[in-house]
């Protein structure tokens, strides 16, 4: 084979790569080019969040509250934070509760996910959403899945919804 001709085939290469990595990945529903980042964030600047969480409620279904600590990573275009705790003298997570937290965290850039964890994991908990204020900004984002901590004690959620911060209780 020539030069000429290994030239062409590493460039057919190098671009069916590069659509690949921009196709959307069938399995997760979202660009691959939008995946969070796994590095974790280190020194630099922090910045506050407030984070407001919507414990379910209703009648159709029993235990949906928590005595577990709930901890909280932000993933980002950047980086990924490290777990905070959601915690305040209140008993916070029950049946129904709209709880919100204050804390300064290092900056992900772009927030792309949040990852909820139960630590230490004591019993079941139906997080029905959550809303995020980063770094001050006048548009906040909301998680809208319902989710069910049964048996695993970390879940990823992504996808936010960008919403006018006027419209929640922060």
């Amino acid at each position: 084979m020539t030069v000429k001709a290994k030239a062409a085939v590493m460039m057919v290469a190098v671009t069916m790569m590069m659509i690949f990595m921009t196709t959307t990945n069938a399995s997760e529903g979202r660009s691959l080019r939008h995946r969070q980042k796994r590095i974790m964030c280190s020194g630099g600047k922090t910045v506050p969040v407030r984070i407001c969480v919507q414990t379910a409620d209703g009648n159709w279904l029993h235990d949906r509250g928590t005595d577990s600590g709930v901890h909280v990573s932000l993933s980002g275009a950047s980086c990924r934070t490290s777990s905070q705790e959601l915690e305040s003298p209140a008993d916070d997570f029950e049946q129904g509760d709209y709880d919100c937290f204050s804390y300064n965290t290092q900056n992900v850039g772009t927030v792309l996910g949040i990852t909820v964890q139960l630590l230490p994991y004591h019993d079941r908990w139906l997080l029905d959403s959550m809303v995020l204020r980063y770094n001050n900004v006048r548009t906040c984002l909301r998680f809208t899945q319902r989710v069910w901590f049964t048996d695993h004690i970390s879940r990823k959620i992504t996808d936010p919804k960008n919403v006018n911060c006027s419209d929640y209780r922060l």
